[in-house]
C-alpha cells in the first residue's frame, strides 16, 4: 500500500496541541507584561508625590530657624520669617503654614515619622515586607550656621 504525501490525522492532532500549548504560554506572558505596565504606571505618581513633599520639607527645613519636635508624627518649623509650619505624618504627609490651607500627599508607606538630631530633620520611612526602610534628612542651613546646640 503506497501512502499519499500529505499529514495523517496523529500529526495534525500533534500540530494542534503544540500551537494551543504556544498560545496559551504567550498569553500569559502578555498578561503579565500588561501587570508589570499598570504597576509601574501607578508607581511613578507615587514616587512623585513623595518627592514633591520632600522637597516642600527641604525648603522649609533649609530656613527654619527653629524646629518643634511634638512626637514621632508630628513637628512645628519656625521659618526665618517667624510663620509656623506644621508637618505632620499619619498615612502620608501634610503640611499648615499658619492657618492657610494645608497641603496633602498620599504616600504608600506603612508608617512614617519624625526625628530631629541637631539641625537636621529626619523623615523616616517605614516600607513593608517587600520594601526596605528609609530615611531622608534634611538640614536647616540657618540653625546650623547660628550654632544650634549638639
Amino acid at each position: 500500500m503506497k501512502r499519499s504525501p500529505g499529514f495523517v490525522l496523529i500529526e495534525m492532532l500533534i500540530a494542534i496541541g503544540l500551537l494551543a500549548v504556544a498560545g496559551l504560554i504567550w498569553t500569559q506572558v502578555l498578561r503579565m507584561a500588561a501587570q508589570a505596565s499598570r504597576d509601574i504606571s501607578q508607581q511613578q505618581p507615587a514616587e512623585m508625590r513623595v518627592d514633591q513633599a520632600i522637597r516642600e520639607l527641604r525648603n522649609d527645613a533649609w530656613s527654619a530657624s527653629d524646629v518643634q519636635f511634638h512626637d514621632p508624627h508630628w513637628l512645628s518649623i519656625r521659618s526665618g520669617e517667624g510663620v509656623t509650619i506644621e508637618w505632620r505624618c499619619d498615612k502620608g504627609l501634610s503640611r499648615q503654614e499658619g492657618s492657610g490651607e494645608p497641603q496633602r500627599w498620599e504616600v504608600v508607606a506603612p508608617d512614617l515619622s519624625f526625628r530631629v538630631r541637631r539641625a537636621t530633620i529626619v523623615l523616616e520611612l517605614k516600607g513593608s515586607k517587600q520594601t526596605r526602610d528609609e530615611q531622608v534628612e534634611v538640614v536647616s542651613e540657618t540653625m546650623l550656621l547660628s550654632g544650634r546646640p549638639q
